[in-house]
């Protein structure tokens, strides 16, 4: 770049920077002499110390003279040069976009948002282009826009200006010669101006233009303008200033400031001008408050420079520059105000608010929004969806952004991203917004985190299916099974119930996944590898505690810990589980079990939200296991109670039976029939230990064919049989399967012709003494229970009891006939001596009579042949009357023989028990035939007795 002229250097001396602003471009100026890249920082650094901006741009440029000055300052600092082509060619796309217009970009190095506003200002080729950025996004303001036109025209002077001084230097050729011609004309002649009405004769013409141009500056300069000297008094101002001050121009001269101006006003422009007169420096931006007579009672806000004029290296005035910035100042507050309110509501939010441009570039964005997609502010702000998101939903996002701006009207949408696993939702507001000209510059969008309400809503609707799930089944297993298959896929990629408490084994009672054959794997690994009851870790932490376990990632490490064996590990590996949740199943304050749902090949991981949408899962699951529970243990109790009183009926019915059984036989017969029909069997016996114990004996049987029992009618006590083992060790049998029956005897099994699915051995037991045994035998297979054996066991007991009591009838009818058969061989004997007694007394008598007869037939027999005819005579009555005498006696002695009971029974019942008693007593093997009808035989009782008698 060509040096424009070679001065000398007045960079040490610091000027206002609106002294500097408005004296920029005058030949006098302090960066007149400077190279363009030096003008172009200088007016950059004004601007940045004018606005307090974080980015300012100056370009100067004029082709004709080979100028082409460019500056940058960021946050106050120049940008070296290495850095400068960078920075321009990051601004260069704004202003070529967006000329003389705003626009928001990224600040170079922090990243915030800056409103990026340029003006340009152009003559006869000559360029000058101001851009800055502000943090303020209602930047620029009134006065902004001033200021920077302003500053773009000091350039366009500046470029002119020093197009003058190169011609000057054509012209006089010495430049030492023009400066010395310059110094100090400009203050010298202004403030000499109204005590001088003709210019000194040695002034030039040039001077004149100068002095005009001064003039005219005072005159027309928008802001104020005043000159004091060492006592503080007015010897220039111009009419703005004076406005300011509430007094003409004219009123200010050969008047103090403290005259002028209200004391607190006063003295803080005194304290100013006595220090730049003290010090020979300037007092830049220094902000005065206070009234003037303008407007008493006010307060009003000034920004003021001050600094000195001076001559030969000394001091002798103090000018200054004035803005009254009171409705900056107010605006400024006011502005401030709401930007903090808008910066709170921007940053505070728990929304996510952001700023694009047309390309969907984000151009500003809070932190709850840059935290949405898991980056920071600074790693989002001028990148577009598809640098940070995943594909497709970069893809959607870029749709929904041109579809906003296509028809230029706010829309809605539903977002769904994905983090780690994590998937979010959000509800998002896009509206476009637009640039001065009415055109679409972009999009403004709020986004609203859903994902609970998202979560709550599909839980709710998973609640309610569960709800018509658990009340469609009353077999709880079933039910689970359902809800298992419910959560599958929509809330886990695998679900895992499982029924136990903390005191009992967990028991896996539905699995569910996607796929078949993995269900069947963990099933397969439940079996090879059961969890440890002892563990305090898992399912069983929940079942002890009750509460909740989340693993929101399952690293690498975990599952090593968690395998058993290698081949368990590469098992655990294979499944790529990535995040799980155990939950307990609960009711009535009791943990009946856990449910566990876990994320694999999703890639999902799961929250503390997730945990309390499945623990409301869990705890209807756990009300529904225990309203079934209750409901099943309601209908055991009904089923039991039926039980109960059906066994007790049969029992009942058992002994009513039993009672009116005599005989053992008859016992038998009962126990086995009623046994039968109770237990459902299809064929039974009863079996009795003989004298010697050695043998057992069927008593009865029934079901069973004809050739088994006879095959079997007696068999050994040491034989291998169910009834056999039994009786020999006093214990019951149950056998539920043929299996189980074969394994434990095959030899009966093979032995036997009966069609056994199922046996029941009981033994018969009386005073800890085995009498014999009961067998039942099924068709079917069983499931006996431990009520099934009591009612078996009290039915042999029954049974026992009905033989020992029929063997204790039947010795008491023997002792009863043994007895009756004495007493009835005692009558007879007694009888029989009776007789004998009668016959002998008989005998004797008749004896007695019969030998008085001989005696006498002899003395008759001896009369006869003396023919003694009285004698005969005397003799044979004599001896009818001792006939008569012993007929009567033998009559009496039978007659006193008659039984009464004889004359009051049936004839055939006399018969039977004569024939009866001969058959007992005689041993005679008589039989009593009958081949005349009943009513035939009923005799007369004398007739009766008359018979017996004869019988007899």
């Amino acid at each position: 770049m060509n040096s424009i002229v070679a001065g000398r250097n007045i960079d040490h001396q610091l000027h206002p920077c609106f002294v500097d602003l408005i004296s920029f471009s005058t030949l006098e100026g302090k960066w007149i002499n400077c190279q363009p890249n030096d003008a172009a920082d200088g007016l950059a650094q004004i601007i940045q110390n004018v606005l307090g901006l974080p980015l300012v741009y100056v370009a100067l440029i004029d082709p004709a003279q080979d100028i082409d000055g460019v500056a940058v300052r960021i946050d106050g600092q120049p940008v070296a040069v290495e850095e400068l082509r960078h920075i321009c060619v990051l601004l260069e796309p704004y202003l070529v976009a967006n000329p003389e217009t705003s626009s928001l970009i990224a600040h170079p190095k922090s990243r915030d948002i800056l409103c990026f506003t340029s003006v340009r200002s152009e003559t006869e080729g000559r360029q000058a282009i101001v851009a800055v950025g502000s943090a303020d996004l209602t930047f620029p303001s009134e006065n902004d826009n001033y200021i920077l036109a302003l500053t773009a025209k000091q350039g366009l002077m500046f470029l002119k200006q020093v197009e003058l001084l190169n011609r000057l230097h054509q012209v006089n050729g010495n430049e030492n010669a023009m400066n010395e011609r310059m110094d100090n004309v400009l203050v010298r002649n202004t403030i000499q101006y109204q005590e001088t009405t003709s210019f000194s004769t040695e002034a030039t013409p040039r001077n004149n233009r100068l002095l005009a141009m001064l003039e005219s500056l005072l005159v027309h300069a928008p802001f104020g303008f005043a000159f004091f000297d060492q006592d503080h008094s007015y010897v220039r101002i111009n009419k703005v200033l004076a406005q300011m001050n509430g007094l003409p121009v004219e009123a200010h001269y050969d008047r103090t400031v403290s005259e002028v101006l209200p004391q607190a006003t006063a003295q803080a422009v005194n304290e100013a001008v006595d220090r730049v007169f003290s010090t020979g420096k300037a007092v830049e931006n220094m902000e005065i408050t206070g009234e003037t007579s303008a407007i008493p009672g006010q307060v009003r806000h000034w920004l003021t420079n001050f600094y000195p004029v001076m001559s030969e290296g000394q001091t002798i005035y103090v000018g200054e520059t004035v803005i009254e910035i009171t409705e900056q100042k107010q605006a400024v507050e006011a502005l401030q105000e709401s930007h903090a309110i808008l910066r709170a509501v921007f940053e505070g939010t728990g929304d996510g608010i952001y700023l694009k441009d047309r390309q969907s570039r984000y151009l500003m964005i809070n932190a709850a929004g840059a935290s949405f997609i898991g980056r920071s502010i600074e790693d989002m702000v001028g990148k577009t969806p598809s640098e940070i998101m995943s594909p497709e939903t970069a893809e959607k996002v870029i749709a929904d952004d041109q579809f906003v701006m296509n028809h230029r009207q706010a829309q809605t949408f539903e977002d769904i991203i994905t983090l780690d696993g994590v998937t979010s939702y959000y509800h998002s507001t896009k509206a476009p917004y637009y640039d001065a000209e009415g055109n679409v510059a972009g999009i403004i969008g709020i986004s609203r985190d859903i994902t609970p309400q998202k979560r709550t809503e599909k839980f709710n609707q998973l609640l309610a299916k569960a709800g018509e799930i658990l009340n469609s089944s009353l077999d709880y297993s079933t039910r689970l099974e359902n809800i298992a298959q419910l959560a599958v896929p929509s809330f886990a990629d695998w679900c895992v119930v499982s029924i136990g408490s903390q005191d009992e084994a967990v028991q896996q009672v539905a699995v569910a996944h996607t796929d078949p054959d993995k269900v069947a794997m963990v099933s397969e690994l439940q079996h090879r590898y059961p969890s440890d009851p002892k563990s305090q870790t898992g399912a069983r932490q929940v079942l002890q505690t009750g509460r909740p376990v989340l693993y929101p990632t399952i690293t690498d490490d975990m599952v090593v810990a968690a395998a058993k064996d290698a081949n368990h590990l590469q098992i655990l590996r294979s499944l790529q589980i990535m995040s799980a949740m155990i939950v307990p199943l609960k009711a009535r304050g009791n943990t009946l079990g856990v449910m566990t749902f876990i994320c694999a090949e999703s890639g999902r991981h799961y929250t503390e939200a997730d945990v309390a949408l499945a623990e409301e899962l869990g705890r209807r699951a756990g009300l529904a296991i225990d309203n079934a529970r209750l409901y099943g243990a309601e209908r055991e109790a009904r089923r039991t109670a039926e039980w109960i009183a059906k066994r007790m009926t049969s029992l009942q019915t058992v002994t009513a039976s039993l009672s009116k059984s005599l005989t053992s036989d008859e016992v038998a017969a009962t126990v086995i029939k009623q046994g039968i029909s109770v237990l459902e069997a299809t064929s039974g016996l009863v079996v009795l230990l003989d004298e010697n114990g050695t043998m057992l004996e069927i008593l009865d049987a029934l079901g069973y064919p004809v050739e088994a029992i006879e095959a079997w009618q007696q068999f050994p006590v040491s034989a291998a049989t169910p009834l056999s083992e039994t009786v020999r060790t006093g214990e019951p049998i149950l056998l539920e399967t043929i299996a189980a029956l074969r394994d434990r005897f095959p030899e009966f099994v093979n032995q036997s012709s009966a069609n056994h699915q199922a046996l029941v051995t009981l033994p018969l037991t009386l005073e800890d003494k085995i009498i014999g045994a009961i067998g039942l035998s099924f068709a079917t297979p069983q499931q006996f229970q431990a009520d099934d054996l009591g009612f078996m066991m009290a039915l042999a007991r029954q049974c026992t009891q009905a033989l020992e009591r029929a063997r204790l009838f039947e010795a008491e009818q023997q002792a009863r006939a043994e007895a009756e058969a004495a007493q009835e061989n005692l009558a007879m004997l007694t009888q029989e001596r009776e007789r004998n007694r009668l016959a002998q007394e008989l005998h004797d008598n008749v004896a007695q009579a019969i030998g008085y007869l001989n005696l006498k037939l002899a003395g008759a027999d001896s009369a006869l042949r003396t023919g003694d005819t009285d004698e005969v005579e005397a003799v044979l009555s004599e001896l009818k009357q001792v006939v008569n005498e012993v007929y009567t006696d033998v009559r009496e002695e039978i007659f006193s023989l008659r039984s009464q009971r004889h004359a009051d029974s049936h004839f055939l019942e006399l018969l039977h028990r004569y024939v009866d008693k001969y058959k007992r007593f005689y041993r005679l093997n008589i039989q009593l035939e009958q081949e005349v009808a009943d009513d035939m035989l009923d005799f007369p009782a004398e007739v009766r007795l008359q018979v017996v008698r004869t019988i007899q």
